[in-house]
């Protein structure tokens, strides 16, 4: 397997990082999206799944994220997180021609995907959405709401702890002592992000129907992070003739760190083979 890393500019400047997990003679790429506050890096099982099976993975921390320039827990605008992605697929699809490619994402990366798979499926073969970050499982008081989007316009860059409870990503405990541990994961979420990711969540649900690329969506049954309906109202709206919805019974947020994290992983390698050509 090679592994290599890289940086290319993204909007306003931002340095993006990322790194690319290639095998020998790769016959497909995935372009993979990380969720709020981790990095590129939490993807070692799925890495080690689906690189020896042929895959190449090509995987950025975003801005705000990892070892990637920008604001920590910040974005000026979701759209950011789109563009940035653009410009990994094109160096992806420079480097790999000619071979099918895939976008995945987990949490708000699953988010991230499926805006992106709505408004520019050019060149994509599928989306792959784990964990989409489109409704929250815990409740905002309306007032914590009001104030957020009203920091959002006079104090974009205030910022606070997300408060995400590290022992519901999974039940295996060495996953929430990892993620404790890693000094490249933060907690941090400004009043312009929380708005935007918020947005993005709404806005990929009301425009689902427009969702025409295959779709796969994974979603734990007990995530405490994500509303496991969040999920089920994508696949009910997605306007794909081609999607499929797999719920983990049990399963908390990260199905690919699970106990039993080798179902979703099969299920995922399952269907990008059916969908390779």
């Amino acid at each position: 397997m090679e592994h290599r890393e890289g940086e290319f500019r993204g909007q306003r400047g931002v340095r993006i990082w990322y790194q690319v997990w290639r095998p020998e003679a790769p016959k497909a790429v995935i372009a993979l999206a990380h969720g709020l506050g981790e990095h590129s890096g939490r993807y070692k099982n799925v890495v080690d799944w689906l690189v020896p099976r042929g895959y190449a993975i090509y995987a950025p921390d975003h801005r705000g994220h990892g070892r990637s320039g920008g604001r920590r827990g910040h974005v000026d605008h979701f759209s950011d997180y789109l563009d940035d992605l653009q410009q990994l697929i094109a160096l992806a699809a420079e480097h790999e021609p000619g071979l099918p490619l895939f976008l995945l994402g987990h949490s708000l990366g699953g988010t991230i995907a499926l805006a992106y798979a709505i408004e520019r499926p050019q060149g994509l073969k599928g989306v792959i959405a784990s964990s989409p970050g489109l409704r929250r499982r815990f409740e905002v008081p309306p007032v914590k709401l009001f104030l957020g989007n009203l920091m959002s316009r006079i104090w974009p860059t205030f910022t606070q702890r997300s408060g995400l409870p590290a022992n519901g990503l999974s039940h295996d405990p060495q996953v929430a002592l990892d993620y404790l541990g890693d000094k490249l994961v933060h907690d941090l979420v400004s009043a312009r992000l929380f708005y935007e990711i918020s947005k993005a969540g709404d806005d990929v649900l009301a425009r689902a129907g427009e969702l025409r690329l295959p779709c796969l969506i994974l979603q734990g049954g007990d995530d405490p992070i994500v509303d496991p309906q969040g999920a089920r109202d994508l696949y009910e709206r997605a306007g794909s003739a081609d999607k499929t919805l797999h719920v983990y019974p049990g399963f908390y947020h990260e199905g690919f760190n699970e106990v039993g994290k080798e179902q979703p992983l099969g299920d995922l390698w399952a269907w990008l083979e059916a969908h390779l050509t």
